[in-house]
């Protein structure tokens, strides 16, 4: 091989290495670019978690009873759960299974898809949520997760107890 030759084929591999480091600095920088991202929406979300009780109509959601009810793969627990008619309760929801689920309340009318039903937002494997629910009415309603047949629970709005009056 003569000397030229040579000369060309190290300029053309100086030319290949050139353009591996910058592809290289190219990648390091988006990725250090993405991880910059990732960690400010997390900070954000963690920032928007921590106001949360803060926020709202004003009333004090921390106040209302609650109810906690885990949603598995295809059950909910416990399946059944009770309430008194006409106070409101905040009803906690925790996905303990893989699976995305939510909750949809019949309203105070007994009927599904009417504008008094309670319905949650998707909530994903591991996930948590919580409703705000009102029943006016004794009697017994039903809710099911929309994703998946024949997953359901019974609420039961049971009439508030009147205290009994003491001796005069």
């Amino acid at each position: 091989m003569t000397a030229r030759k040579e000369i060309k084929k190290q300029h053309k591999l100086q030319r290949e290495e050139q353009r591996r480091a910058v592809h290289s600095a190219r990648t390091k920088r988006r990725l250090l670019a993405l991880g910059a991202a990732v960690i400010a929406v997390a900070a954000l979300a963690a920032l928007l978690l921590a106001l949360a009780p803060w926020s709202g109509s004003g009333e004090a959601e921390g106040s209302l009873p609650a109810l906690a009810l885990a949603i598995g793969d295809n059950f909910f627990r416990p399946d059944t759960i009770s309430v008194q008619a006409g106070q409101e309760y905040r009803v906690q929801l925790i996905n303990t299974g893989q699976n995305t689920h939510d909750i949809w309340f019949a309203g105070n009318d007994n009927q599904s898809a009417t504008s008094d039903d309670v319905r949650s937002d998707p909530i994903p494997g591991g996930g948590a949520a919580s409703v705000k629910i009102k029943y006016d009415n004794p009697g017994t309603y039903h809710f099911v997760c929309t994703f998946h047949a024949g997953q359901g629970g019974t609420l039961v709005v049971e009439q508030p107890s009147i205290p009994e009056r003491s001796p005069q």
